[in-house]
């Protein structure tokens, strides 16, 4: 757990706030180099990279193809997205829609045989999928790795065990924000509300959804990583934990905007009004102390890896 204290936080000097944030970043970093450097040393040729929603993996695959490729290697990702089914195809949900968090939503025949041509150093074809429109385009690209290659496979389905043949070796990642947080001695925040709250910000700054759009589906999200993420984090290579200390200072403004806009009459207002409490208790800082290359620009709304 992060323990916070309102007075030292308020106590800061601008400098030492920065230093403070620069000190969280440098912590997670120095974690994603010992991975890093695993997997030059066991000489991959495929990393999975996998975690729930919002624990930081678009910006974790791109932090880690930059440090790959710093030692020389020709780094490739693919995301487990681009091998979903037409969207007509999906499982449904409980209330009939479909169920974008389903491992059947993964054309897993597809995807295999492109993962094992890859450690073979085979040419594949690629697909990508739309999801305006609903629908999976294959043969969309033609890679070819070699002996310098590392392909890193992102997404939530990434380390389920059915997507690798017989014989694949590859390095599991898993990613996750491990820790609640606490703030004068009381836990307000836990891990998964940590996260629900980056997912609430994210959406309305990127995909116009409302707090109470996302909060209606997380439910059926939470249900999606008990059942398809979290029991392969048994058998993972690493852990990496993506939650920062710092981070409600930051992100506090912009949450408390999307939840105070629930309609007072509306089904999620209730628990909107518990996360505001909690919330509104951090101190605020401005979200131009959160560096570039931060994991929590993912949504915060700014990068796009």
């Amino acid at each position: 757990m992060f323990d916070l204290s309102t007075c030292k936080i308020e106590s800061l000097s601008l400098n030492e706030i920065k230093d403070w944030i620069q000190s969280c970043e440098k912590e997670q970093m120095s974690q994603l180099k010992t991975v890093a450097d695993e997997i030059l040393s066991q000489n991959h040729t495929l990393v999975a990279l996998a975690g729930p929603s919002c624990s930081g993996k678009s910006t974790t695959a791109y932090r880690l193809t930059a440090l790959l490729s710093a030692a020389g290697k020709e780094v490739k990702v693919i995301s487990t997205d681009d091998y979903f089914h037409n969207i007509s195809d999906y499982p449904k949900s409980d209330n009939d829609a479909p169920d974008f968090d389903h491992f059947d939503c993964v054309k897993k025949s597809l995807l295999s045989q492109v993962l094992a041509g890859i450690c073979r150093k085979e040419t594949v074809s690629l697909s990508r999928f739309d999801f305006v429109t609903g629908r999976r385009t294959d043969n969309v690209e033609t890679y070819t790795p070699n002996d310098n290659s590392i392909v890193i496979l992102e997404g939530i389905h990434a380390l389920n065990p059915r997507l690798y043949l017989s014989g694949v070796r590859y390095y599991k990642l898993a990613l996750n924000v491990t820790r609640a947080l606490s703030l004068d001695g009381d836990e307000l925040l836990k891990a998964r509300e940590i996260r629900l709250i980056r997912r609430i910000i994210r959406d309305e700054k990127k995909r116009n959804y409302r707090a109470e759009q996302t909060m209606n589906v997380w439910g059926n999200v939470s249900r999606g990583e008990e059942n398809f993420i979290f029991p392969f984090f048994d058998d993972v290579d690493a852990l990496l934990s993506t939650g920062l200390e710092y981070e409600p200072c930051v992100w506090a403004h912009d949450a408390l905007d999307s939840l105070t806009a629930i309609d007072k009459n509306d089904a999620k207002r209730p628990y909107a009004d518990e996360l505001i409490k909690k919330i509104s208790k951090f101190p605020q800082f401005t979200t131009e102390l959160v560096p570039q290359d931060s994991i929590l620009q993912e949504f915060l709304g700014h990068n796009e890896h």
